[in-house]
């Protein structure tokens, strides 16, 4: 069942997105682990991750296709992933962003707002639907952030974010490519074993898929699947 809220109801709204995107945006996973799936249309990755530890013992490669992986492989893995990290600590150093652990694993996915530009357009006896405009701190994001709109929406009975999609009206440039169709959808949940008073909204799933050309040449058809299960407490 549909229904819209009258103005005076409109504070009230707005209460309820900002609890929930703060528990989006503060949830620590610094204390669990969780598996990670991953699905490009080439190759299936299933990855174990710690985040109660750090380095290398952070990642456990689990397989590859199906396929256990053999020395070789998990040592390139292991390389890929530390290049990564260095790589995320010079973007944000150059940014002047936070290099805290919780800017990794939150601020990647939950957009930030851009300020006057939030709105309700739908509600059901269950969410919230909201639109908005996105705010990329990132230099190399303004292309994104002009052309991309944004979606939540927020179960009322727990005031957390169930899903934020980010999404393109026209086609765009972006870094000499032209993008014709841009759509991330990012869904949450909160895991098995969390606080019943204050549970956290952890990730359950990314999907991504990207259409257009490059160079305006070479057709690009990408898209991407990330699934999160298995999250468990490592540290009480």
């Amino acid at each position: 069942m549909l229904f819209f809220l009258p103005p005076a109801a409109a504070s009230d709204n707005q209460e309820l997105f900002d609890a929930a995107f703060k528990k989006a945006v503060l949830a620590s996973y610094k204390n669990w682990s969780v598996t990670q799936t991953s699905d490009d249309g080439e190759e299936v990755k299933i990855e174990r991750l710690d985040y109660s530890k750090v380095g290398d013992n952070r990642w456990e490669l689990i397989s590859v296709d199906g396929k256990k992986p053999t020395k070789k492989t998990i040592k390139k893995y292991l390389k890929e992933k530390r290049k990564e990290a260095k790589t995320e600590r010079e973007k944000r150093a150059k940014n002047n962003q936070d290099d805290a652990l919780q800017y990794l694993l939150n601020r990647s996915v939950v957009p930030m707002v851009k300020p006057g530009t939030l709105k309700q357009v739908q509600q059901t006896e269950t969410t919230s639907v909201y639109q908005f405009r996105p705010q990329m701190p990132g230099k190399d994001e303004k292309e994104m952030e002009a052309n991309l709109f944004g979606e939540i929406i927020v179960q009322k009975s727990s005031a957390q974010i169930a899903q934020v999609r980010l999404f393109n009206k026209k086609t765009f440039s972006m870094q000499g490519a032209k993008i014709s169709r841009f759509n991330q959808t990012m869904k949450f949940a909160s895991p098995e074993g969390a606080s019943r008073t204050n549970p956290p909204t952890f990730l359950k799933s990314i999907e991504m898929v990207i259409q257009g050309k490059a160079m305006g040449i070479f057709s690009m058809d990408q898209s991407q699947k990330i699934t999160f299960t298995d999250y468990s407490k490592t540290v009480e």
